[in-house]
Parts: structure tokens; C-alpha cells; sequence
């Protein structure tokens, strides 16, 4: 059935009304996505495509050409490099061209040989999967075309196609020769430094160790000199004051030679401390007696110098061997007292 013009006319206003309606639902932005894909498709898109590859590898070759390490792509099958950056020349001594010409498998010749077998265990490994956990990153010495063997890091991964077979190898290499320089000069003067110390403590062990022979002959001399002190105060001074105590003194002159005696007791006094020290309940007129024994002295002598009687003497005598624990023992009692010193 054929439409009127009228009815025609309300169609395309109808039409007209739901396009403005459609169009005001849509954001600005999504209204431009449209419009943009419609410009696409009305133009060659794989010449926008290949645009943006192009620009793209323009900035990846640039990062790669400006990078400090030799970045490569190895072709495990081919034996041939498909990548290597500019810097070899600069790590290795050799252009991307030489090291192409050259070959992947090649290069190896330029690891020193105290490396090469630790080199090669560690990539068949790292290429055979073996180890999950083993380093992607190893250090070795290779051959500079002119500067000799410097020391590199090697990081690398390889390649697996779907039926997981190693088709390539993705690495690169870092000169670290500065680097491990100062980690030798570093354990060169740590070494320095620890063998000082030893000789500083050594010599510190022979100082004291020295130190302490010269303080024990020190005291072999301090006693050595306080016996010769000892024994010329008893045999010359002591007996001179018993002869002065035995002839006409006055009170006054009795007091004088008293006081110089009790100086004299404090001179002699480390055997007195000994004996007292060991033996606490000797007394002071004990100790006088003991004294004169250890010097030589018989009981009638030493009664005179004292100023007592021989049966006093003799009193004490017995008293000291009692004490000292050798009364009932035949010891003589001069070599016991000297034992002490």
C-alpha cells in the first residue's frame, strides 16, 4: 500500500526526531570514537598500523643503540647473532659486524680458560632446565681485542618454542672490571688492616709479657733488699740496743731507746706481719724471740740482748713450737721459722 505524501513526511520527522534523540544520549567523547573509527575505515588502515610499528621500533632500536651493555639476540640453531648492539665495540673491542661474522658459539674462545669449563657447565644447565633456581647471572674474564682480559657480568635467558626447545638466547654483558678492581684493593686493604692488628697484638703480648718478667724481678730485688735491710738491722742494730739497754741509763735516755726500738720493729716488720698473719695468738715477745732465732741466735744470747732469763727463753721457745704445730715433732725450729719467709 502505497504511503502519502503526508504520511511520508511524518515518517522522516519521526526518523529525524530519534537521530537527535540517539546522538543526546551519547557523551561528547564516545561521539568522537565514532567519528574517528568512521574516518579509519574510510582510509588504508594498514598504512596507520605500519606507521605505529615503525615509530615504535624507531624508539626500541634507539634505546638499544644507546645502551652502555652489549644487548644481543643469539640464534641457537643458525649459530649466528640476529642482534647485537653498537657498544660491543666498546666492551669487547669488536663491532656488531665482527661479532656476527664471528658466530654465537665463537665468542667463546675469548673466555679465559680458567672460566670457560664453569662458563659452559652453567649454560647447559641454565639451557637444559635442570635447575629452576639456578643464577640467570654469572662473572667471568673475557678477551678485549686490545685492552686484554677484563672481567663481565652476563645475564641471559633463553628462548623455548612451543615443544619447549631452546631456539635462542636474549642476554646481555657489563664490563665490571672497575668494579671488581676495587673489590680486590678493598680485600687488599682489609687483609692490611687485619694483619696489623695481629702484629700490634702480638707486640702488645711481648710488651706485657716483658712487663710482667720485669715487675717479678723487680720484687725478686725489693725482697732481696728487704732481707739485706732485715738482716743488718738484727745482726748490728738490735744487739747494739740490748748492750745500751744493760748499761746506766737514766729514764729519760730508757724512753729515747724505747721509742727507737718500736721504730726499728716497724722497719723489720714484714716477717712480724707474716707471723702474725699466720699465726694470729703469737705474741708480741714471741715474735721478738722468734726473730732472733731465725738469725742464730742460742737462748743465752738471746736472754741477754732481751734482757730476760734463759728459762724465759726457753718459755717461749716452747710456746712458739707449740703453736706453730711441731712441739712433739723433732724439727728444728730456726729451719722451720725460715721456711716462712
Amino acid at each position: 500500500m502505497a504511503l502519502s505524501s503526508k504520511e511520508r513526511q511524518q515518517r522522516w520527522k519521526q526518523r529525524q526526531k530519534d537521530k537527535q534523540q540517539v546522538t543526546a544520549m551519547l557523551s561528547k567523547n564516545a561521539y568522537e570514537i565514532l567519528k574517528k573509527e568512521k574516518e579509519l575505515s574510510s582510509s588504508n588502515f594498514s598504512q596507520v598500523i605500519e606507521k605505529a610499528l615503525i615509530a615504535s621500533d624507531e624508539r626500541f632500536k634507539n634505546i638499544l643503540e644507546n645502551s652502555p651493555d652489549v644487548i644481543y639476540r643469539a640464534n641457537l640453531a643458525k649459530d649466528t647473532f640476529d642482534y647485537i648492539s653498537p657498544s660491543s665495540k666498546k666492551i669487547l673491542g669488536y663491532s656488531p659486524e665482527d661479532m656476527i661474522s664471528l658466530g654465537f658459539r665463537k665468542t667463546r674462545v675469548q673466555i679465559h680458560p680458567e672460566d670457560f669449563k664453569r662458563m659452559k657447565k652453567h649454560f647447559n644447565i641454565f639451557k637444559a632446565r635442570s635447575n629452576k633456581d639456578i643464577a640467570t647471572t654469572i662473572e667471568y674474564r673475557a678477551k678485549h681485542k686490545e685492552l686484554g682480559y677484563r672481567w663481565m657480568s652476563h645475564t641471559r635467558t633463553v628462548v623455548f618454542d612451543q615443544r619447549n626447545h631452546p631456539v635462542a638466547v636474549v642476554g646481555n654483558v657489563r664490563d665490571i672490571t672497575r668494579l671488581k678492581q676495587t673489590e680486590k684493593e678493598l680485600k687488599k686493604l682489609h687483609s692490611g688492616l687485619e694483619k696489623k692488628v695481629k702484629e700490634r697484638t702480638a707486640s702488645m703480648e711481648e710488651a706485657n709479657t716483658a712487663l710482667k718478667v720485669l715487675l717479678r724481678q723487680m720484687d725478686k730485688e725489693k725482697i732481696a733488699l728487704e732481707e739485706k735491710i732485715l738482716l743488718n738491722i738484727k745482726e748490728l742494730i738490735i744487739p747494739a740496743l740490748a748492750r745500751l739497754h744493760r748499761t746506766g741509763l737514766d729514764s729519760r735516755q730508757k724512753n729515747y731507746l724505747d721509742i727507737m726500738e718500736s721504730y726499728i720493729n716497724d722497719i723489720v716488720s714484714p716477717f712480724t706481719k707474716k707471723l702474725t698473719s699466720r699465726y694470729l695468738d703469737f705474741t708480741h715477745g714471741e715474735i721478738q724471740v722468734a726473730s732472733l732465732i731465725m738469725q742464730g741466735k742460742t737462748t743465752k744470747e738471746i736472754a741477754q740482748m732481751l734482757n730476760l732469763s734463759n728459762r724465759t727463753i726457753d718459755f717461749h721457745r716452747a710456746r712458739i713450737r707449740k703453736k706453730a704445730g711441731i712441739k712433739n715433732i723433732k724439727a728444728n725450729l730456726r729451719s722451720y721459722l725460715l721456711s716462712l719467709q
